[in-house]
């Protein structure tokens, strides 16, 4: 069963690294080592103090640590790296939500709250292949790509920019030739959306201890967990 992470435990802060997988020989005589540089890294984050600050959340993440069960159950995760995103830029202003919208009658959900719309549109231009890490990015609603930017593909694969090589223009889209890390984990056709704005990432638990809640019933916490990439069927 796979655990979709509830973005309502929020941390409050999200590191997200790639541990890279070098390959090294053994020790030349003269000591030294030399390594080959891998492209199949994987991700490792750490969710910090997440913010257990009521019973309502407190409920919410003991009910998550029996969901997950300790290592080896797929999380969905959010990756909070929104800040970073291609947001398209109004009047000197990052533009990051066009508000709720109702339903077509004009009502909404019970809470108050409508339908969120997409702000960035971003896609693959091309059919790119397991194991590849340069691609072509379509950006038809968006500000600039850039190296550094995260973004997710269908299957909650996520992927870092580490370089932009080329920007073109076709008729209203920007086409960014870009290359990447990890290399991609999967096919992936023409028109695959590029999950800017919340980003996810196909994760576990990195050891039986991640989800302990410490502290009485009475009290908040602010606990963290680690995970890490993924790759179980």
């Amino acid at each position: 069963m796979t655990v979709y992470w509830p973005r309502t435990l929020a941390p409050l802060n999200c590191d997200v690294n790639l541990a890279p997988r070098p390959v090294g020989g053994t020790p030349a005589l003269a000591g030294g080592t030399q390594w080959v540089q891998s492209e199949a890294g994987a991700w490792v984050v750490n969710y910090d103090s997440i913010a257990v600050s009521s019973p309502a959340a407190r409920k919410l993440f003991k009910a998550m640590a029996l969901q997950i069960n300790g290592p080896g159950t797929p999380i969905v995760l959010p990756i909070r790296s929104s800040g970073l995103a291609p947001w398209p830029v109004v009047a000197g202003q990052d533009i990051k939500s066009y508000g709720m919208l109702p339903f077509s009658d004009g009502s909404r959900f019970s809470d108050g709250s409508g339908w969120r719309q997409p702000v960035i549109a971003a896609m693959l231009s091309g059919d790119v292949g397991m194991g590849d890490t340069a691609l072509t990015i379509q950006v038809d609603v968006g500000g600039e790509v850039e190296a550094g930017m995260g973004f997710s593909l269908p299957g909650d694969r996520y992927h870092e920019i580490a370089a932009v090589g080329s920007r073109t223009v076709s008729g209203s889209s920007a086409l960014y030739g870009v290359s990447i890390l990890p290399e991609l984990r999967a096919d992936y056709a023409a028109g695959m959306l590029c999950n800017f704005e919340r980003p996810t990432l196909l994760a576990e638990l990195v050891d039986t201890d991640q989800m302990q809640l410490k502290g009485t019933y009475s009290k908040f916490a602010q606990p963290s967990v680690q995970f890490q990439e993924y790759f179980g069927s």
